[in-house]
Parts: C-alpha cells; sequence; structure tokens
C-alpha cells in the first residue's frame, strides 16, 4: 500500500523546515511497502553538528505546528544522525 497522504504531507513539512534551515540533500523516500512501523522517511545532511542541531529544531517546531507529536527520536546527543 502507497504511504498515506497525511504521511507524506507530514513528510514535505519536515523537508521544507529543513530547507529552511539550509539542509542539503533532502530526500524523501516512500517505505510503506516495506515497513510497518512508517510511511516516509526524511533524509537530509547537515554540514556540522549546530546545523544538524537546528534543523532538528526546526523540523520538529513545524512538525508540533502541524499538529503532529513526535514518538521517538534517535541519535540526538552525537548529532551526527537523528
Amino acid at each position: 500500500m502507497p504511504a498515506l497522504q497525511s504521511a507524506i504531507d507530514s513528510a514535505l513539512i519536515a523537508a521544507r523546515a529543513a530547507a529552511e534551515k539550509l539542509a542539503t540533500d533532502i530526500v524523501i523516500i516512500d517505505v510503506s511497502e516495506q515497513l510497518v512501523i512508517t510511511d516516509c522517511f526524511v533524509l537530509c545532511s547537515g554540514a556540522n553538528e549546530l546545523q544538524v542541531r537546528g534543523i532538528v529544531n526546526a523540523i520538529e517546531e513545524a512538525l508540533h505546528v502541524a499538529g503532529e507529536k513526535r514518538l521517538r527520536k534517535e541519535g540526538a546527543s552525537e548529532a551526527t544522525w537523528i
């Protein structure tokens, strides 16, 4: 089953927030056929730990404003991948 429109919308919100913080290589991957726990992954790159933290904060804020709730976050302490 393809990704739900609501998941795609949330992924686009996250991608736009990342772009506003100058993230690079932003990609949304539909994993709905491979995984049951999520429909989309949003991948992007930052130049350094400070920028990655800024990207994460911007994404979380944008999704919060859109009414989404974060269920889990991994890798935040290192800020090399989140």
